[in-house]
């Protein structure tokens, strides 16, 4: 072949790879265990061949976006986590370090910015990082709310269409989306996560209307462990996690460490509404038919209010605000008659203002005195002191009956306004005297409430017939009480009952702010919550690196099985020789109908190894629990009494015997534990023989295998290469212990 058209043909290949490669249409996954970039647009949980495998000096971040110096490029950008990591573009040194420790890495994708395919990311204090184009630069401290300034900061972002940045914070048991601008160095509060979320978010990225979380995980048989990567999607209006898929993306011999870095690239970008979001609070004025954003300060201050919606009739006093049935990512307003039949009017939130408009004539509702919406639903649920009722976005509201309850239920007066979880539970404040007040959660399904705590603190008359509203943002469930032509506000914290005075909404008689009902779709989660250990379930046990008794701190995850899980918080208690959580109790956020819960714990390696019974309490469940899990030895082989009832059919091998399958002498599956086996009477197996692999292979991939036939005065060994880090490299396999 002529070498002009071979180097061509070179070059056409190489430009169609790169612009195959790095498709802003799609979304990657990078694992820092070997270096490989995949493609998981698809999202399920087929692991694809890798896109491209990045330099061991920087493959722990990823970002994809325009190339600063050609727009018209798209490439990607990688580094290593700690300080001093070589920031990488397309695969090439660019001559810069990271300043601080990033945990994640993301691109700018707006074409026309002056920073369009900026890579940047966020330390463990909270300093935007700069990372391309060179040099790397510390932005400096990023600064918000009381939630952001003591909670920490996920290890990735992404952007939105007006080039502004989105991260996750955790603070306890609750995690949050935060807004970020990248000019005043500002982060503000955008929604509240709920669903079933990762534990801990390795990687962020905004790709075809939803947000997508990514955590590792890893499972260990025998002496091979196999990491994976488990994807959360996210709806960015709701906030609502659900886990889409998982992959398997590699095994080696012996355990993997926290070091086993993941993150996700993509370079859509989020595009915000001007609409009202979930993560605000709203009133209804009835006199003039009038829908306010109530507007607080990041000291949760009230600085005012926002109309946002007009057009109801002057008779309306219920009001509710969350996603429309049948389309979840779009929010509405949802008011009626208070206390009467009437129609149904709805203003759908596309626009920072919007007009309610009349329902059908068949589209009533039985006389409510309060609504609110399921987040998870978009069903609207109404009350009238007892007597429930529910409308499904169409028709003529349901009656459901009358909710039955305790004695304090029975003889205490409603507050006759309702605010929804995501797991469907309603939740509304009883006052049974003027000293004596309760929140209660209401399970539709059965029509029984049950008390949630007894509230505390500054708590106004509630026995009284004043108009009020109950609405829950952030950590906090909202009640109102009408004041002349304003409205007075509270908060109550669930967890711990106590109420405090919010503080006054001033109307005037012609301007009026008396809200008679408040709404918001902001997910409940700091509430009590309720299960029952199940822990004789098979699924219980260590999830997370499998455990040795060699004296050494260790982390895992212990899988707990639990029934008849209500939203809400629960404290768990870790009790066994060398076992502890921080903090302890361990608080962790349970998902409604979840049949598990999973808690991080600290091993300390003491003790033999063994059969180890862990005991679990929490005040939030019924029922006693206890699990045993396995501590194996500091040697790298399994102890042949603890692995006795266990088998693992293997479904891979090769033969020189001329068999295999079930009708066929039961080959391979005979055979247990090993991912592939090999047969034959005359032929042995040999790997790769190799008499300096530190010197002649220049990118070693944890866990492969070498014979050196230099080691050992000449007669070799079998060397495993365990990492690049101090006190790793390559090691023998000459006695059984771990290399």
């Amino acid at each position: 072949m002529n070498i002009r058209f071979l180097f061509i043909l070179t070059c056409i290949c190489s430009i169609f790879w790169n612009a195959k490669a790095q498709n802003c249409n799609a979304l990657y996954i990078i694992n820092a265990q070997n270096g490989n970039v995949y493609d998981i647009s698809s999202l399920n949980g087929n692991l694809p061949a890798a896109t491209t495998n990045m330099s061991s000096s920087a493959r722990s971040n990823l970002a994809m976006g325009p190339n600063p110096a050609n727009t018209s490029q798209t490439v990607f950008t990688s580094s290593n986590i700690s300080a001093n990591s070589p920031v990488y573009v397309s695969n090439s040194s660019t001559g810069t370090n990271l300043p601080l420790g990033v945990g994640g890495l993301t691109a700018n994708p707006i074409s026309g910015s002056s920073t369009a395919g900026y890579v940047y990311g966020i330390s463990d204090n909270k300093s935007l990082i700069k990372a391309s184009p060179a040099p790397a630069a510390n932005l400096g401290t990023i600064t918000g709310d009381t939630i952001w300034s003591g909670g920490t900061v996920a290890s990735d972002s992404f952007f939105d269409s007006n080039g502004r940045m989105y991260t996750v914070v955790t603070q306890g048991s609750a995690r949050y989306i935060y807004r970020i601008d990248l000019s005043t160095l500002q982060a503000a509060q955008v929604v509240q996560l709920s669903g079933n979320l990762p534990s801990t978010f390795q990687g962020l990225a905004f790709y075809n209307g939803n947000i997508y979380a990514v955590e590792g995980f890893s499972t260990t048989i025998l002496l091979a462990s196999s990491f994976g990567a488990r994807i959360y999607e996210i709806n960015p209006n709701t906030g609502v996690s659900t886990l889409k898929t998982s992959y398997t993306l590699n095994t080696l011999l012996g355990p993997f460490s926290n070091a086993d870095d993941l993150d996700l690239a993509s370079c859509q970008s989020f595009t915000p509404s001007a609409a009202p979001t979930c993560n605000e609070l709203f009133g209804i004025n009835s006199n003039q038919g009038i829908t306010y954003k109530i507007n607080f300060d990041s000291a949760g201050n009230i600085t005012g209010t926002t109309s946002v919606a007009d057009g109801t009739p002057a008779t309306h006093g219920n009001m509710s605000y969350g996603p429309i049935a049948g389309n979840l990512s779009q929010n509405q307003f949802v008011s009626s008659p208070n206390g009467s039949l009437g129609r149904i009017w709805v203003g759908v939130a596309t626009s920072a203002n919007t007009t309610y408009q009349q329902q059908s004539t068949s589209t009533t509702w039985g006389s409510p005195l309060g609504i609110g919406t399921d987040p998870s639903t978009g069903l609207v649920y109404g009350i009238n002191n007892k007597a429930l009722t529910r409308w499904s976005g169409s028709g003529a509201a349901t009656t459901l009956g009358n909710v039955t309850g305790d004695a304090n239920w029975t003889n205490g007066r409603s507050l006759n306004d309702i605010a929804v979880d995501n797991g469907g539970n309603l939740y509304l404040i009883i006052s049974v005297t003027d000293t004596n007040n309760w929140l209660y959660r209401i399970n539709p399904s059965t029509l029984t409430a049950t008390p949630v705590t007894q509230m505390s603190g500054t708590v106004p008359d509630l026995t009284t017939s004043n108009g009020n509203g109950l609405a829950y943002l952030g950590n906090y469930f909202y009640y109102s009480r009408i004041n002349g032509n304003g409205t007075d506000l509270w908060k109550l914290d669930a967890m711990t009952g106590v109420s405090s005075f919010v503080g006054n909404i001033a109307g005037t008689s012609t301007n009026r702010r008396d809200f008679g009902d408040l709404g918001s779709c902001a997910t409940v989660t700091n509430v009590p919550g309720n299960f029952t250990f199940d822990c004789s379930a098979p699924s219980g046990g260590i999830v997370g690196a499998q455990l040795f008794a060699n004296g050494n701190t260790q982390n895992s995850v212990l899988r707990i099985p639990i029934s008849g899980a209500i939203n809400g918080l629960a404290e768990f208690t870790l009790s066994g020789n060398g076992i502890t959580t921080s903090p302890s109790p361990y608080v962790a956020f349970i998902s409604q109908g979840a049949s598990y819960v999973d808690i991080p714990f600290t091993y300390d390696g003491s003790g033999s190894a063994g059969n180890l019974t862990i005991s679990i309490t929490s005040p939030r469940a019924t029922g006693s629990c206890s699990i045993t899990i396995v501590i194996k030895d500091s040697v790298c082989y399994e102890d042949p009494a603890l692995v006795a009832n266990q088998t693992y059919p293997v479904k891979h091998g090769i033969t020189s015997l001329g068999r295999a399958g079930a009708n066929n002498g039961n080959w391979p599956m005979l055979r247990n534990s090993a991912y592939t086996v090999l047969e034959s009477k005359t032929k042995g197996f040999v790997i790769t023989r190799n008499s300096n692999p530190e010197g002649t292979i220049a990118i070693p991939v944890v866990g492969m295998i070498v014979f050196d036939t230099d080691e050992n005065a000449g007669k070799g060994c079998l060397k495993i290469y365990t990492g690049s880090a101090t006190g790793e490299g390559w090691k023998c396999f000459t006695t059984q212990t771990c290399p």
